[in-house]
């Protein structure tokens, strides 16, 4: 979300919606780092593929060897003075700067791991 749409919003003026959006931040990351649920990692071992691919197959028998699915996620970012990342954010298509976010999820609805992307 543009910085403008928080401070209309939360009627705060930049520099103070920056100084919480830098505390937020911090906090989210702490909180992440420390939370077991916020873990993503890929399973273990074979045994663990096996298992999800079963899951799936239970309910999609067609789709032999799967072991998790895959979404996405488009955010728009604010737009930046530094032209290489501007141009690197600019989505010609929609004509706005985003960020796409893609997410592995195993059959248990577990993350396995997730990615940021750029794609003009």
């Amino acid at each position: 979300m543009p910085d403008t749409a928080l401070q209309q919003i939360f009627a705060l003026t930049p520099s103070v919606l920056s100084r919480y959006l830098d505390f937020a931040e911090e906090i989210l990351h702490s909180i992440l780092r420390t939370m077991p649920d916020g873990d993503i990692s890929l399973p273990a071992d074979i045994d663990d593929y096996r298992k999800f691919s079963d899951m799936i197959c239970e309910r999609h028998s067609m789709l032999v060897g799967a072991f998790g699915s895959i979404d996405g996620l488009s955010l728009a970012v604010q737009e930046l003075d530094d032209p290489e990342l501007k141009n690197a954010t600019y989505n010609g298509w929609k004509a706005d700067h985003w960020v796409n976010n893609v997410f592995v999820f195993s059959p248990k609805g577990l993350s396995f791991f997730c990615f940021s992307v750029v794609l003009d």
